[in-house]
C-alpha cells in the first residue's frame, strides 16, 4: 500500500461513518472488534480500531475475526482457510483462534501487552502447537525496551534462548524490546516445550526494516529457537490463502487484498 494515497489526516474516517462500521470487510469483524473494545482486559483503542483505516489492529479484525468465528462454529472450511494461510506450518486441526489475546502468566501481575493474534493447532501427530502473530502494516517493531525485572528475565533464563550475542544484546536490567518481548511470552503461554511454538511477524514485503529486525533477532537465538520467529509477508499471507477451498473466505481476502496491499 502507497501511504502517500491519503493527505494528511485523511485515513481517519469521520465518527458517524467509524461507528457504521466502514473500518471493516465484514460485519462480523465489526461486532468483534466493538465488543473486544469494551472490555479491560484488552487493549483495544476504540477510536484507533474504529476510525483509522491504515490501523494494523484494524487490519488483524478484518484478516482474522472470520476465520476465528468459523472455528468456534466448527465450520471446516475455516479450519481449511487458517492452513492455507500458513501452508509451511505442519496443521491438521485447528484447535482456536483468538484476538489482542491477553496472556496470563505465572509470575506476571499483569502483562502489559497482547497478542494480535494467536492460533493453537494440532499436527498430525496430535502435538499441540501455538502460533503467537505480531502484526504490522505501516508502522514497524518497536524497539523501546521494556519489561526489565526479575519476571522477565527469568523468563529469559528459564527457557535459555539466547546464544552469546545474544546475552550481550539482553544484559540484565536493560529490559526487551518488542520481538524480544513477544518471544518471550509466547513461549511462556505455550508452557513451551508442552506446545511448539512459532512466532511470526506478519507486515509488507517492501519493509526491509523490519525484516532485518527479524533477522537480526534470528542471530541473538540459539539453534532450537531461531526457527521459531519468522517474518512473512501479508502478500504471501493472502496469495496463499487464496488457495483455499471456500467461497466465503477467499471473498474476504479478496477484499482484504483490494483494500490493504492495492493488488
Amino acid at each position: 500500500m502507497n501511504p502517500d494515497q491519503y493527505p494528511e489526516g485523511g485515513h481517519r474516517l469521520k465518527p458517524e461513518d467509524a461507528e457504521k462500521g466502514l473500518n471493516f470487510l465484514t460485519p462480523e469483524a465489526h461486532l468483534y472488534a466493538l465488543k473486544r473494545s469494551k472490555s479491560w482486559r484488552v487493549f483495544v483503542n476504540r477510536e484507533r480500531v474504529l476510525g483509522n483505516l491504515i490501523s494494523s489492529q484494524a487490519l488483524c479484525f478484518n484478516l482474522f475475526t472470520d476465520l476465528k468465528m468459523g472455528v468456534l462454529q466448527k465450520d471446516p472450511a475455516a479450519g481449511t482457510a487458517v492452513k492455507s494461510l500458513f501452508p509451511a506450518l505442519p496443521i491438521e486441526k485447528v484447535i482456536s483462534v483468538d484476538l489482542e489475546k491477553l496472556p496470563k502468566i505465572p509470575g506476571f501481575k499483569k502483562v502489559a501487552t497482547s497478542f494480535d493474534a494467536v492460533i493453537v493447532f494440532k499436527d498430525a501427530g496430535g502435538f499441540e502447537s501455538l502460533l503467537g502473530l505480531e502484526v504490522k502494516y505501516l508502522e514497524g517493531l518497536d524497539e523501546k525496551r521494556t519489561g526489565w525485572g526479575n519476571p522477565w528475565q527469568a523468563l529469559a533464563e528459564r527457557f535459555d534462548i539466547f546464544n552469546a550475542k545474544g546475552r550481550a544484546a539482553y544484559p540484565p536490567k536493560l529490559g526487551f524490546n518488542q520481538i524480544a518481548r513477544n518471544f518471550l511470552l509466547t513461549l511462556a503461554y505455550a508452557q513451551y516445550p508442552r506446545k511448539k511454538v512459532y512466532s511470526f511477524i506478519l507486515g509488507l514485503r517492501e519493509d526491509r526494516e523490519t525484516q532485518l529486525k527479524v533477522k537480526r533477532f534470528q542471530q541473538m537465538l540459539k539453534k532450537p529457537f531461531s526457527p521459531m520467529v519468522q517474518f512473512i509477508s501479508l502478500e504471501d499471507i493472502v496469495r496463499d490463502g487464496l488457495k483455499g477451498n471456500s467461497d466465503k473466505y477467499q471473498d474476504i481476502l479478496q477484499k482484504f487484498k483490494t483494500r490493504y496491499l492495492n493488488l
